[in-house]
Protein backbone atom coordinates (compact mmCIF):
# COMPACT_ATOMS: atom_id res chain seq x y z
CA UNK A 1 0.00 0.00 0.00
CA UNK A 2 1.06 3.59 -0.64
CA UNK A 3 1.06 6.44 1.87
CA UNK A 4 1.54 10.11 1.03
CA UNK A 5 3.23 12.18 3.75
CA UNK A 6 1.90 15.72 3.91
CA UNK A 7 3.35 18.44 6.13
CA UNK A 8 4.79 21.92 6.34
CA UNK A 9 8.38 22.36 5.13
CA UNK A 10 9.19 23.19 8.77
CA UNK A 11 8.68 19.52 9.61
CA UNK A 12 10.67 17.94 6.78
CA UNK A 13 13.36 17.01 9.29
CA UNK A 14 10.78 14.75 11.02
CA UNK A 15 10.08 12.73 7.88
CA UNK A 16 13.10 10.34 7.60
CA UNK A 17 12.43 8.49 10.86
CA UNK A 18 8.71 8.10 10.16
CA UNK A 19 9.38 7.14 6.55
CA UNK A 20 11.73 4.39 7.73
CA UNK A 21 9.11 2.96 10.10
CA UNK A 22 6.49 2.90 7.34
CA UNK A 23 8.84 1.22 4.88
CA UNK A 24 9.83 -1.41 7.44
CA UNK A 25 6.15 -2.40 7.50
CA UNK A 26 6.11 -2.73 3.73
CA UNK A 27 4.47 0.58 2.82
CA UNK A 28 5.59 2.65 -0.15
CA UNK A 29 6.06 6.24 0.96
CA UNK A 30 5.32 9.19 -1.32
CA UNK A 31 7.05 12.40 -0.19
CA UNK A 32 5.91 16.05 -0.35
CA UNK A 33 6.43 17.86 -3.64
CA UNK A 34 9.18 20.19 -2.41
CA UNK A 35 10.92 17.65 -0.19
CA UNK A 36 14.07 17.63 -2.34
CA UNK A 37 14.14 21.45 -2.36
CA UNK A 38 12.38 22.92 0.72
CA UNK A 39 13.35 26.45 -0.36
CA UNK A 40 11.68 26.22 -3.76
CA UNK A 41 8.95 28.75 -2.95
CA UNK A 42 11.35 31.24 -1.37
CA UNK A 43 13.60 31.02 -4.42
CA UNK A 44 10.59 31.55 -6.68
CA UNK A 45 9.57 34.67 -4.70
CA UNK A 46 12.97 36.17 -5.45
CA UNK A 47 12.12 36.02 -9.15
CA UNK A 48 8.78 37.73 -8.67
CA UNK A 49 5.12 37.09 -7.98
CA UNK A 50 4.35 35.47 -11.34
CA UNK A 51 7.18 32.96 -10.96
CA UNK A 52 6.08 32.12 -7.44
CA UNK A 53 2.46 31.66 -8.53
CA UNK A 54 3.59 29.35 -11.34
CA UNK A 55 5.58 27.19 -8.88
CA UNK A 56 2.63 26.99 -6.48
CA UNK A 57 0.29 25.93 -9.29
CA UNK A 58 2.70 23.18 -10.32
CA UNK A 59 2.93 21.94 -6.72
CA UNK A 60 -0.88 21.81 -6.56
CA UNK A 61 -1.00 19.69 -9.71
CA UNK A 62 1.71 17.36 -8.44
CA UNK A 63 0.00 17.00 -5.08
CA UNK A 64 -3.29 16.14 -6.76
CA UNK A 65 -1.67 13.34 -8.75
CA UNK A 66 0.20 12.02 -5.72
CA UNK A 67 -2.95 11.89 -3.60
CA UNK A 68 -4.83 10.03 -6.31
CA UNK A 69 -2.07 7.41 -6.53
CA UNK A 70 -2.01 6.43 -2.84
CA UNK A 71 -4.19 4.53 -0.37
CA UNK A 72 -3.80 6.94 2.53
CA UNK A 73 -2.45 10.32 3.59
CA UNK A 74 -0.44 10.89 6.77
CA UNK A 75 -0.32 14.51 7.91
CA UNK A 76 2.56 15.40 10.22
CA UNK A 77 1.20 18.32 12.22
CA UNK A 78 3.76 19.28 14.88
CA UNK A 79 3.98 22.57 16.78
CA UNK A 80 5.39 25.33 14.61
CA UNK A 81 7.33 28.30 16.00
CA UNK A 82 7.40 31.47 13.93
CA UNK A 83 8.32 34.98 15.05
CA UNK A 84 8.29 33.85 18.70
CA UNK A 85 4.74 32.54 18.31
CA UNK A 86 3.81 28.87 18.76
CA UNK A 87 1.23 27.36 16.44
CA UNK A 88 0.15 24.02 17.99
CA UNK A 89 -0.36 21.05 15.63
CA UNK A 90 0.21 23.31 12.66
CA UNK A 91 -1.55 22.69 9.35
CA UNK A 92 -0.91 25.30 6.67
CA UNK A 93 -2.86 26.21 3.57
CA UNK A 94 -1.04 23.87 1.18
CA UNK A 95 -1.42 20.89 3.53
CA UNK A 96 -5.10 21.72 4.01
CA UNK A 97 -5.66 21.49 0.25
CA UNK A 98 -3.99 18.05 0.25
CA UNK A 99 -6.27 16.92 3.07
CA UNK A 100 -9.26 18.09 1.07
CA UNK A 101 -7.99 16.32 -2.05
CA UNK A 102 -7.57 13.10 -0.06
CA UNK A 103 -11.10 13.42 1.33
CA UNK A 104 -12.51 14.12 -2.13
CA UNK A 105 -10.82 10.97 -3.47
CA UNK A 106 -11.98 8.84 -0.52
CA UNK A 107 -8.51 8.18 0.86
CA UNK A 108 -7.82 7.30 4.49
CA UNK A 109 -6.56 10.40 6.32
CA UNK A 110 -4.38 10.23 9.43
CA UNK A 111 -3.17 13.12 11.60
CA UNK A 112 -0.05 12.65 13.69
CA UNK A 113 -1.47 14.98 16.36
CA UNK A 114 -4.87 16.47 17.20
CA UNK A 115 -6.71 18.78 14.83
CA UNK A 116 -5.42 22.33 15.46
CA UNK A 117 -7.83 24.83 16.94
CA UNK A 118 -8.68 27.63 14.54
CA UNK A 119 -10.84 28.64 11.61
CA UNK A 120 -10.31 25.30 9.79
CA UNK A 121 -11.14 23.03 12.75
CA UNK A 122 -14.69 22.23 11.57
CA UNK A 123 -13.61 21.65 7.98
CA UNK A 124 -10.79 19.27 8.92
CA UNK A 125 -13.11 17.45 11.32
CA UNK A 126 -15.46 16.93 8.40
CA UNK A 127 -12.75 15.06 6.48
CA UNK A 128 -13.26 12.09 8.81
CA UNK A 129 -9.62 12.11 9.90
CA UNK A 130 -8.07 9.62 12.32
CA UNK A 131 -5.79 11.12 14.97
CA UNK A 132 -3.06 8.61 15.86
CA UNK A 133 -1.17 10.73 18.45
CA UNK A 134 2.24 9.52 17.22
CA UNK A 135 1.15 5.87 17.37
CA UNK A 136 1.91 4.43 13.94
CA UNK A 137 0.67 1.03 15.09
CA UNK A 138 -2.83 2.51 15.05
CA UNK A 139 -2.34 3.48 11.40
CA UNK A 140 -0.97 0.02 10.56
CA UNK A 141 -3.94 -1.71 12.21
CA UNK A 142 -6.56 0.42 10.43
CA UNK A 143 -4.96 0.09 6.99
CA UNK A 144 -4.44 -3.65 7.45
CA UNK A 145 -8.12 -4.13 8.31
CA UNK A 146 -9.11 -1.88 5.42
CA UNK A 147 -7.04 -3.96 3.00
CA UNK A 148 -8.51 -7.23 4.28
CA UNK A 149 -12.04 -5.82 4.03
CA UNK A 150 -11.49 -4.86 0.39
CA UNK A 151 -10.09 -8.30 -0.41
CA UNK A 152 -13.03 -10.07 1.23
CA UNK A 153 -15.56 -7.87 -0.54
CA UNK A 154 -13.97 -8.62 -3.90
CA UNK A 155 -13.80 -12.36 -3.18
CA UNK A 156 -17.50 -12.56 -2.36
CA UNK A 157 -18.61 -10.80 -5.54
CA UNK A 158 -20.78 -13.13 -7.66
CA UNK A 159 -22.25 -12.46 -11.11
CA UNK A 160 -25.99 -11.73 -11.22
CA UNK A 161 -28.13 -14.45 -12.79
CA UNK A 162 -29.92 -14.11 -16.08
CA UNK A 163 -33.64 -13.47 -16.29
CA UNK A 164 -36.36 -14.79 -18.59
CA UNK A 165 -37.48 -12.56 -21.40
CA UNK A 166 -41.07 -12.45 -22.59
CA UNK A 167 -40.03 -14.73 -25.47
CA UNK A 168 -39.08 -17.46 -23.01
CA UNK A 169 -35.33 -17.36 -23.75
CA UNK A 170 -32.70 -16.58 -21.13
CA UNK A 171 -31.79 -12.93 -21.35
CA UNK A 172 -29.04 -11.25 -19.31
CA UNK A 173 -30.27 -8.61 -16.89
CA UNK A 174 -28.80 -5.11 -16.85
CA UNK A 175 -26.81 -6.01 -13.75
CA UNK A 176 -25.41 -9.05 -15.54
CA UNK A 177 -24.38 -6.90 -18.50
CA UNK A 178 -22.60 -4.56 -16.08
CA UNK A 179 -20.86 -7.57 -14.55
CA UNK A 180 -19.56 -8.67 -17.96
CA UNK A 181 -18.25 -5.17 -18.63
CA UNK A 182 -16.63 -5.24 -15.20
CA UNK A 183 -14.86 -8.48 -16.06
CA UNK A 184 -13.61 -6.98 -19.30
CA UNK A 185 -12.16 -3.99 -17.44
CA UNK A 186 -10.42 -6.26 -14.92
CA UNK A 187 -8.85 -8.51 -17.54
CA UNK A 188 -5.46 -7.85 -19.11
CA UNK A 189 -6.72 -7.37 -22.65
CA UNK A 190 -10.46 -7.23 -22.09
CA UNK A 191 -10.67 -10.90 -23.15
CA UNK A 192 -12.17 -12.44 -20.04
CA UNK A 193 -15.64 -13.73 -20.76
CA UNK A 194 -18.30 -14.86 -18.32
CA UNK A 195 -19.86 -18.33 -18.59
CA UNK A 196 -21.93 -18.91 -21.71
CA UNK A 197 -25.53 -17.72 -21.59
CA UNK A 198 -28.22 -18.12 -24.21
CA UNK A 199 -29.16 -14.63 -25.26
CA UNK A 200 -31.30 -12.97 -27.87
CA UNK A 201 -28.18 -11.28 -29.22
CA UNK A 202 -24.48 -10.85 -28.41
CA UNK A 203 -23.25 -8.30 -25.91
CA UNK A 204 -21.26 -5.86 -27.98
CA UNK A 205 -17.83 -4.60 -26.95
CA UNK A 206 -17.59 -0.96 -26.02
Amino acid sequence: MKIFISCSTSFYNKIPHIKEELEQKGYEVILPCSYENPNAEEEAWEEGHETHAKVVREFFRQSEEKVKSVDALLCLNFDKVKNCTIYPNYIGGAVYTELYEAFRNEKKIFLYHDIPEGILFDEISGFDVVVINEDLNKLFSILDNHKKSKELSFGKFNPPVSVKSVSGFDEPSNSYRRYVEYQKDCSAGGRVRAAEHRTTGPISDK
